[in-house]
């Protein structure tokens, strides 16, 4: 799946203006591509400072962020008059402390007809693997604290249950969920748990854990009591080989509508679950492509080793009937010499006296035997 052009269908970037959350290193618009506007939670030299010791992330591409959405509304982030055509989101809402302060928050800033896209991590195939999914009363609880920052039970969850998975090993079913590695200490977890109870520091851990399919059932629920005002007009699962689920969500302020909308994501992704290529099949399924291809590329590397040969091979008959070719023109240039020749003509009836006598041998020869 290409994330950009999924992320960006149905729209002009060029003559549209979005918003941009959690770009970091990798924005999925440019600036310049048009008006957009790159949010984080706090600004780009903290951002640097965060993470220079981090290998995979290069500082020096860290986007500039022009809005810092933290304990202030998104609304108030972008100016108060502000509105836009887009939201994109890669990878951010599984951060956020309050899920449906923050998608009310969105839906706020969003003009009429406007979307958020969203790119999900897939429970499944990363280190959440092992965490419990996130439930109703878990997004209604953060909801009614009005919490800006991770909660203590997210806190201890997410550091408590971490671990280290491989994500093809994972689809391949490979992955003994009790053999797992978890990645952090118990006394880390109440530490960090105390810190933010005591003091209120933000620390970033994923709030909330999800597969396509519960994400969609949560939301069906919570679109159904009327706390998200949001349909779902598209979504893709996740690929095989892949870690994350996408999903376009539009303000709807029907809830029946909106919920209906959510429980058909459902049915869709229980559908294709049930087909012989669905999820629980996915590992073989990704073994077997991973065989046919190993097969492939032997052939090919086959093919390849003989190539040298048959080339030889080739050259040599080329050379043969280049020779074969040349004796028979010069045979037939002499022939055509010989016909156009004084002596051929004159000789003519020579050579049909002589053909003559040779049949007439021939006869004799046959009569007497």
């Amino acid at each position: 799946m290409d994330r950009r052009l999924w992320m960006l269908a149905d729209f002009d970037v060029a003559t549209s203006c979005g918003i941009e959350i959690g770009a970091l290193t990798t924005p999925i618009v440019g600036r310049g591509e048009g008006e957009i506007i790159y949010v984080d939670h706090t600004d780009t030299e903290s951002l640097r400072r965060k993470y220079r010791d981090h290998t995979a992330v290069d500082v020096r591409r860290i986007v500039e962020v022009d809005a810092v959405w933290g304990g202030n509304t998104l609304q108030q982030a972008i100016g108060v008059d502000r509105k836009v055509d887009y939201v994109l989101a890669c990878h951010v809402i599984e951060h956020v402390p309050d899920l449906i302060g923050w998608l009310q928050e969105v839906k706020a800033v969003l003009r009429p007809g406007g979307t958020l896209r969203l790119i999900v991590p897939d429970r499944r195939f990363t280190f959440d693997r092992l965490r419990r999914e996130t439930r109703l009363a878990d997004i209604v609880f953060a909801q009614m604290v009005a919490t800006r920052i991770p909660l203590a039970p997210m806190l201890l969850d997410h550091i408590l249950e971490v671990a280290s998975v491989d994500a093809m090993a994972a689809w391949r079913g490979e992955i003994d969920d009790d053999a797992l590695t978890r990645m952090h200490t118990l006394q880390m977890a109440i530490d960090v748990a105390q810190d933010a109870t005591r003091n209120g520091t933000y620390h970033d851990v994923h709030c909330w854990v999800f597969t396509a399919e519960t994400f969609a059932a949560l939301m069906a629920r919570a679109a159904s009591l009327g706390l998200i005002g949001y349909e779902c007009v598209d979504f893709h699962d996740t690929e095989t080989g892949d870690i994350e689920f996408f999903v376009a969500l539009r303000p709807c302020d029907d809830a029946d509508a909106a919920a209906a909308s959510w429980r058909r994501m459902v049915d869709a992704l229980r559908a294709v679950a049930s087909t012989p290529l669905a999820a629980h099949d996915a590992a073989p399924a990704a073994e077997a492509l991973s065989d046919a291809l190993a097969r492939v590329s032997t052939e090919r590397d086959d093919a390849v080793a003989r190539l040298p040969a048959l080339e030889g091979r080739a050259a040599a008959v080329l050379d043969a009937l280049a020779r074969v070719s040349a004796e028979r023109d010069a045979a037939l240039a002499m022939v055509a010499a010989l016909q156009r020749s004084t002596s051929w003509r004159i000789t003519r009836p020579l050579r049909a006296l002589a053909m003559a006598a040779r049949r007439t041998a021939r006869g004799a020869i046959m009569a007497r035997d």
